[in-house]
C-alpha cells in the first residue's frame, strides 16, 4: 500500500511538473511572439546633419561617414561641404534602431 501511495504522488508530481513546464513555454512563446517590432520599413531615409557645440549649422564633414542603425549597416559618406547628407537604405529597419540624435 505504502509503494502505490509513493508510486500516485511521485506520478501526480510529475503530471504537475509537466504541466508548470507547458504553461511556461507557451507564455514565453506568446511574449516572444508580442515582442516582435509591429513596424518594419524598408527604403527608409537616414540623414546626418553636422552641428557645432551652440546648436548653430556646421560646416559638413569630408571624411567617409559609416554608422550602425541597429543591426543595419549605414553609409552616408562626405558631406561635400554641405551641412547635411542623406542616404536611403534599403535593408529592413525598426522603429528605435537609430538614435534621432546623436552628440559626437
Amino acid at each position: 500500500a505504502a509503494e502505490k501511495e509513493a508510486a500516485d504522488k511521485a506520478a501526480a508530481e510529475k503530471a504537475e511538473a509537466d504541466a508548470k513546464a507547458a504553461a511556461e513555454k507557451e507564455a514565453a512563446e506568446k511574449a516572444a511572439a508580442e515582442a516582435v517590432p509591429a513596424v518594419e520599413c524598408s527604403g527608409r531615409t537616414v540623414t546626418a546633419k553636422r552641428m557645432d557645440a551652440n546648436g548653430l549649422d556646421g560646416h559638413g564633414w569630408g571624411m567617409w561617414l559609416e554608422f550602425m542603425c541597429g543591426p543595419t549597416h549605414v553609409s552616408i559618406g562626405s558631406s561635400h561641404g554641405s551641412q547635411s547628407q542623406s542616404t536611403t537604405v534599403y535593408t529592413p529597419m525598426f522603429a528605435g534602431d537609430c538614435a534621432p540624435r546623436v552628440d559626437k
